[in-house]
């Protein structure tokens, strides 16, 4: 081997010292851009976080708008329901607490079940009184407040009038 280096040799060790100053510029210019860097990812961070509190609160309040929704759906099929056992109790003339369905072809069905237990014929209400009846058979009492039988129209007067005398005879008006 010789002693002597080559020219290839040559330009790797000039390139392998290089410029204090220059290295020490290129260190500083690297350190800053990491700062740099670093700063943008907590402010980044902070937004991220902003950003999903934004998101949880508009989650929150539209669960809480669909909660009421569905609560008042809930009323409103319940209040329907009650319409309609109210109605077929009074036509078939039994007694409103003993029918539980929720859909008419069921109520119909419970109506004409506790008719054939009771042994009568399903007979329609008159429009003198409510035909709802005790389950010995008997007109059901119903109890009135002065501002209900006031807030009547004079058809609906005439058409509960034997309904508000037994009541009334019965001291089931209040005040």
């Amino acid at each position: 081997m010789s002693d002597e280096a080559t020219p290839a040799e040559e330009s790797v060790a000039e390139t392998v010292t290089p410029d204090p100053a220059a290295l020490q510029a290129e260190i500083d210019k690297w350190k800053a851009l990491s700062r740099k860097n670093e700063e943008q990812a907590k402010q980044n961070a902070e937004k991220a976080l902003r950003l999903d509190q934004i998101e949880e609160a508009n989650k929150t309040e539209l669960q809480k708008a669909q909660d009421a929704l569905n609560a008042a759906q809930q009323r409103a099929q319940d209040a329907e329901a009650r319409a309609l056992r109210s109605d077929i109790a009074r036509t078939k003339g039994v007694p409103l607490e003993l029918l539980t369905g929720n859909d008419e072809t069921t109520l119909h069905a419970q109506a004409e079940a506790l008719l054939a237990f009771r042994g009568a014929t399903p007979s329609p209400a008159g429009p003198a009184s409510s035909g709802v009846t005790t389950p010995t058979g008997e007109p059901l009492i119903p109890s009135f407040t002065d501002a209900q039988i006031a807030a009547m129209s004079p058809d609906e007067y005439q058409a509960r009038k034997a309904d508000i005398y037994r009541a009334r005879d019965a001291g089931r008006i209040t005040l």
